[in-house]
């Protein structure tokens, strides 16, 4: 599926030379292969202007219990848990992290699981907040190597890990 975002327009310049800047996109969800993540991964690491930003997201998944999320609390559990991997570098063990998030805000989460929102729908930008202002900003969050729960990915804003309810 491809999403095109709204044109960014910027005007540029200083008096008196202004020039209007415009660009079209249309961005695509690309799947590599081990070759081509190994390839690519090999590229960022020799070349400065490359970045590498996350581990794989297949690795993590959000687990919440019904039971809560039929419950009355407005603060409720749930974990994400990070699969263990073996890297370059050795073997990477299993890890999950317990926290406490709004009721409303799982509801949320969880219906981007199901629903692909493109970057210019107000439920799916509130619910990138709303994550963005609590549970992405916490260290226990941040160690777990997830880049990100909810994410922006081919003009579209996508909760990025498996849930399981």
């Amino acid at each position: 599926m491809n999403c095109s975002p709204k044109p960014f327009r910027q005007v540029q310049g200083a008096a008196p030379n202004h020039a209007l800047t415009e660009y079209h996109l249309t961005i695509f969800y690309v799947e590599l292969t081990l070759d081509g993540y190994l390839f690519l991964r090999r590229k960022a690491d020799s070349d400065a202007r490359l970045v590498w930003f996350s581990i794989a997201d297949e690795l993590f998944s959000f687990v919440v219990a019904s039971v809560d999320l039929n419950g009355v609390s407005s603060k409720i559990p749930v974990t994400i848990r990070r699969q263990s991997f073996d890297t370059a570098f050795g073997h990477v063990g299993e890890k999950s992290e317990d926290f406490k998030i709004s009721l409303e805000l799982a509801h949320r989460l969880i219906s981007l699981t199901g629903n692909q929102f493109c970057v210019d729908n107000d439920l799916a930008v509130k619910t990138e907040d709303a994550y963005k202002k609590g549970l992405h900003k916490d260290l226990r969050f941040q160690a777990l190597g997830l880049r990100n729960l909810v994410r922006r990915d081919a003009g579209i804003v996508k909760f990025a890990v498996r849930y399981l309810g």
